[in-house]
């Protein structure tokens, strides 16, 4: 089968809206896992749209690297010292790795990890989304 084409900047930040959207649905729906999963890969498609941006194209899905590659590591060590609440949402979506799709979650883990995602005030993909 043949290597997929890259994907653009505007593919990227699309699909990072539509993960989101799609999470949402299947939370609500009770879909935990399914949910969690796209919750993180929003976060991941913001974070090579904001890669993309820099001009790099990084080889991994570890989001801390992601926010390395984009140049991003000052911003958010700045914004985790001065934002409480931004610094408690980057605890949760840190650790989200691709594998997840391989696990069960709660919906406690799953709601925590949507509104440290999703937060319009201090969500990580709302922060990503100044950047892509």
């Amino acid at each position: 089968m043949p290597a997929s084409p890259p994907m653009s900047r505007a593919s990227l930040r699309t699909l990072a809206d539509a993960r989101l959207a799609d999470a949402r649905v299947l939370l609500a729906a009770r879909r935990y896992a399914a949910a969690y999963f796209l919750c993180g890969s929003a976060v991941e498609c913001g974070l090579r749209a904001a890669c993309l941006h820099a001009e790099v194209e990084p080889q991994t899905d570890d989001l801390s690297a992601l926010v390395q590659a984009a140049g991003l590591g000052e911003d958010l060590h700045h914004l985790a010292r001065s934002n409480l609440r931004f610094r408690r949402h980057w605890a949760v979506v840190k650790d989200w790795t691709p594998l997840s799709r391989y696990q069960q979650r709660s919906a406690a883990e799953t709601a925590d990890l949507f509104q440290a995602v999703a937060d319009m005030h201090s969500g990580v993909l709302p922060w990503v989304k100044r950047y892509w």
